[in-house]
């Protein structure tokens, strides 16, 4: 299954800015969402970031948000 990546800041009154956005090729949209969340988790982006959100080739979307008991 083909998956779009969007790594996304909201600002408040605004719509979602995609900061990154990739396609890729899964086998596990669950371990694709994992590995979303850790890019949310990490802190190692420039600025900050609100989410992520998954697209599958299907059209369903999936939001994750940061965990902040892991990044604060």
């Amino acid at each position: 299954m083909k998956v779009t990546v969007e790594i996304l800041r909201w600002d408040e009154g605004e719509e979602p800015k995609v900061l990154h956005s990739l396609s890729h090729d899964c086998h596990s949209l669950e371990t694709v969402a994992a590995a979303a969340q850790g890019v949310v988790n990490s802190g190692e982006l420039p600025g900050r970031v609100d989410g992520y959100r998954l697209i599958t080739e299907s059209g369903v979307e999936l939001y994750g948000w940061p965990d902040r008991s892991v990044r604060q």
